[in-house]
């Protein structure tokens, strides 16, 4: 791998590191991510290529352009990649409370409640975004 691409890559597993836990990664992690990225063929289109310009340049607007894609081009090389280190993350111990719930049911179903409010705004955002890109 060269260095070019090495850093490209973990500046992505940063980024979506963040994008999904809300905090940086450990060196772990990113290390994990360009494991995977060595065992793997990520195939990737022109707009891929764009996309993740675009998410890497503005990294908060990964959630947006990830819900975007999940309508408009679900197996899109981009959506590959944040699966790739979602799974990562999750079988890493000390992310583990990222990913489960704690509380009582009333507090989950809130929690439920607002995420889903939250996701349907931005798949709409993210589908006009998407085509846009």
């Amino acid at each position: 791998m060269s260095p070019e691409l090495q850093a490209e890559l973990t500046a992505e597993a940063k980024a979506f590191g963040r994008y999904l836990l809300g905090e940086e990664v450990n060196a772990r992690a990113v290390t994990l991510y360009l494991a995977a990225h060595d065992q793997t063929q990520f195939e990737s289109d022109a707009q891929d290529q764009r996309i993740l310009k675009f998410m890497l340049r503005y990294p908060s607007l990964i959630g947006v352009i990830d819900a975007g894609l999940a309508i408009r081009k679900n197996k899109s090389c981009v959506r590959k990649k944040l699966y790739y280190m979602l799974s990562i993350l999750e079988a890493m111990p000390e992310y583990a409370k990222y990913f489960l719930f704690d509380g009582t049911p009333l507090t989950n179903a809130l929690r439920l409640f607002f995420f889903g409010t939250r996701g349907v705004m931005r798949m709409v955002v993210g589908y006009l975004l998407c085509g846009v890109l």
